[in-house]
């Protein structure tokens, strides 16, 4: 879930994609399994981003940020691979990412697939 709130966040992920993947998820778990704000997500293809980065940092819980921003660079080095980006876009949402996260080169100084690429 952490990866879809921050995905969203910086804009790699669009809310369409973000209401099917929680579609799915909630036909593949347990009633008894599905968060409330699961179904809030799920009808929320007319609220704000921001409303619905709210409902999935409700679900998230502990800090799985990092993590998270690691799977985002990870989505980025094989969306750029596949040519579906360009590397413009690439450092635009590494900004972004950055930016959401508060910090500078942290992670970004430690992935050598980034440094080789700029």
């Amino acid at each position: 879930m952490a990866v879809y709130q921050l995905g969203l966040g910086i804009g790699y992920f669009k809310l369409p994609k973000v209401v099917k993947w929680v579609d799915l998820t909630i036909l593949q778990l347990d009633s008894s399994e599905i968060p409330n704000q699961f179904y809030e997500v799920s009808l929320s293809s007319n609220k704000k981003i921001d409303d619905v980065i709210s409902l999935l940092s409700e679900i998230t819980r502990g800090n799985y940020i990092e993590t998270a921003s690691k799977v985002i660079l990870g989505l980025l080095c094989k969306s750029f691979e596949k040519k579906e980006i360009e590397i413009q876009q690439v450092v635009t949402l590494m900004y972004r990412l950055a930016w959401e996260r508060n910090i500078e080169d942290e992670i970004f100084s430690k992935n050598k697939w980034i440094r080789r690429r700029l």
